[in-house]
């Protein structure tokens, strides 16, 4: 196994890292994190944590974060918490209620008609996507939504991992299941525009790629990464195989004019992948270490940092930036 030095690490001085996102602000790249019962911000250039209280009710297990009206507004939830959304300097909460949203397991934001919305897939066979507020007023009523159901399509299993895509003007959206199975959403239609042949593992990680100049769905879960082609009608292509622990995590990032992949294992290491040559980028390597709670990855971003690619992950309380090469 080959070790690496990060480029920075750090210690979450609030507790253990259950999931993170990265925004920008006036150029300063933001890391917010879930934890727990609060979401705490570290701000790389400068090496500063802040924590933000949010309300006891509320359990933050997976995040996304995006930029509306100048202030950092974050979208999420945890296994026994609906899907919520709060500005993150005052901590104010609007929770869903949803009964068939019982949980969040995976949280991100997709770009439709010029609007930005969180997407939530949780516990329920139901994916939320949810307009970031302007203003968190009880009053005015919960946030515009809409929803997109698995279960309307045969499948009753929770949903572990969302991401967004476009293919030309259209804003899709991918989700991975519990049972395998991977749906490819167009967010127009609200309806699922194509499904994978089902999987032997639960799918940790979902994204909507151009490989070859074909565009692709590329899963990950278990110890392989799969490829499959839009024009392939649902199959996939042999499994690329990520040795190791089973993955926890993935991102995906084009580098020198080639999409490649950064996946995150339970046991702590980190495989790098160059999809277009279907090759691993670099030797995997062990970036956290100590027990299973410390060591595993649960989350994993790529980023830019001084003008180079680099990706940050977290293990239990640590987060730490590693250059992406290749």
């Amino acid at each position: 196994m080959a070790s690496r030095v990060p480029l920075l690490s750090t210690t979450c001085p609030h507790g253990s890292v259950e999931d993170f996102d990265v925004v920008h602000v006036s150029g300063r790249p933001l890391v917010v994190c879930a934890c727990g019962h609060s979401a705490a911000m570290w701000s790389l250039l400068d090496d500063r944590w802040t924590e933000h209280q949010l309300t006891d009710e509320v359990e933050v297990t997976t995040v996304g974060a995006t930029v509306a009206g100048g202030r950092i507004v974050v979208g999420g939830g945890g296994e026994h918490q609906g899907f919520a959304q709060w500005y993150l300097d005052s901590g104010a909460v609007r929770a869903s209620e949803r009964d068939d949203l019982a949980g969040v397991a995976s949280t991100t934001t997709v770009e439709l008609d010029g609007r930005t919305w969180f997407a939530g897939g949780g516990t329920g066979s139901v994916i939320l996507l949810s307009d970031p507020v302007e203003e968190v007023d009880p009053e005015e009523g919960e946030p515009e939504s809409m929803e997109l159901s698995l279960s309307d399509h045969g499948s009753y299993a929770g949903v572990g991992a969302v991401a967004a895509g476009r293919l030309g003007d259209r804003s899709l959206l991918v989700s991975g299941s519990w049972d395998g199975k991977v749906w490819l959403w167009d967010l127009r239609e609200e309806a699922p525009m194509m499904t994978f042949e089902e999987l032997d593992s639960v799918v940790e990680g979902v994204a909507v790629v151009s490989v070859d100049g074909r565009p692709c769905v590329l899963a990950a879960g278990g110890t392989t990464l799969r490829l499959g082609d839009l024009g392939t009608g649902g199959r996939w292509e042999d499994p690329l195989p990520v040795p190791g622990g089973d993955i926890s995590c993935m991102d995906v990032a084009w580098l020198k004019g080639r999409q490649v992949a950064v996946v995150g294992a339970e046991d702590g290491t980190v495989h790098t992948w160059d999809l277009e040559n279907r090759r691993p980028l670099a030797e995997p390597f062990t970036a956290h270490t100590g027990d299973s709670r410390q060591r595993r990855i649960p989350a994993i971003r790529i980023i830019e940092l001084h003008g180079r690619p680099a990706f940050v992950t977290s293990g239990g309380d640590s987060l730490r930036v590693w250059p992406l090469d290749g």
